[in-house]
């Protein structure tokens, strides 16, 4: 069981030689929030959210995975990576804070509803 998880997070991450430690946890991050990003989006349409919600999470799993394939498959990572993924993170997640009328939203996100 424990050969398994191995493997399956050097999938996932890559190679102790080939990443460093911190690519490897930015590769496990950008891919199970690409994941979740994805199941989110499917869920918030199912359950009839805003569509601006539904198009959020299609943005951040285009992030998400687009940051995935270029750090795990092209192996760039630098500071714009996490730069990238920090700035998509921010505004993909504090635009479905408002939209889902968690807190009272600036009037220029009013405009994006309707």
């Amino acid at each position: 069981m424990k050969q398994r998880v191995r493997n399956f997070t050097a999938l996932i991450a890559g190679d102790d030689e080939d990443f460093s430690f911190s690519h490897r946890i930015f590769n496990l991050i950008s891919f199970f929030i690409f994941l979740f990003t994805i199941i989110g989006g499917t869920c918030n349409y199912l359950i009839g959210l805003h569509p601006m919600t539904i198009y959020l999470s299609i943005l951040g799993s285009g992030i998400s995975g687009f940051l995935y394939y270029r750090s795990r498959i092209r192996r760039i990572f630098n500071l714009y990576s996490i730069f990238a993924y920090t700035l998509g993170t921010m505004v993909c997640l504090g635009g479905m804070y408002f939209l889902m009328r968690a807190c009272p939203a600036p009037p220029c996100t009013w405009s994006l509803c309707y």
